[in-house]
């Protein structure tokens, strides 16, 4: 058997495994998350040859310093910020846990379903033989480098905001 064929089997099975594991899952999210990572996972080959490109968001473009002060400080701006890094980030986790209340079979659930899914893209990645070096070539290492300190500096920007909402008694508002 040739390595193509050996890695095409094992993504096969793990994705069956994972697509298993989510069926017996109480938790829609665990479903919702399975099939978002399944089409990250497919994509990151691509990606690593620098073929799928992610765009920053706009939102995330602009911060060129996350701890700049604004002009105004009313509650709608910040709210209206947050929202829209909200957008850009996905959901703040720390607000997430403050509202979320799963029970232990759903955490369970989401447990497995992420080891599922770290095991899926452990495999998907080890499909490209010396990964680093061709992401260094391809320009996929740098382009993910600068998509990262943007996703960093919003969530530092988040942070802040949220600290400017809270101090202000803004949230909930």
């Amino acid at each position: 058997m040739n390595r193509y064929f050996k890695c095409g089997l094992i993504i096969s099975s793990v994705t069956m495994a994972a697509l298993a594991l989510t069926s017996c899952s109480s938790s829609k999210n665990a479903e919702d998350g399975t099939k978002n990572a399944a089409g990250k996972i497919i994509s990151q080959p691509f990606k690593d040859l620098n073929l799928i490109k992610t765009d920053i968001p706009p939102t995330l473009a602009q911060i060129t310093d996350p701890y700049a002060t604004p002009e105004v400080i009313d509650c709608d701006w910040i709210n209206y910020q947050l929202s829209e890094l909200d957008k850009a980030l996905g959901p703040d986790p720390i607000m997430k846990a403050r509202e979320d209340k799963k029970t232990l079979s759903e955490q369970s659930s989401d447990l497995a379903v992420e080891a599922t899914n770290d095991a899926i893209n452990s495999a998907a990645t080890g499909i490209i033989p010396a990964r680093g070096i061709v992401r260094k070539l391809t320009g996929a290492d740098k382009r993910d480098k600068k998509l990262n300190k943007a996703y960093e500096m919003g969530k530092i920007r988040r942070g802040y905001l949220n600290g400017l909402a809270e101090a202000k008694k803004c949230h909930g508002q």
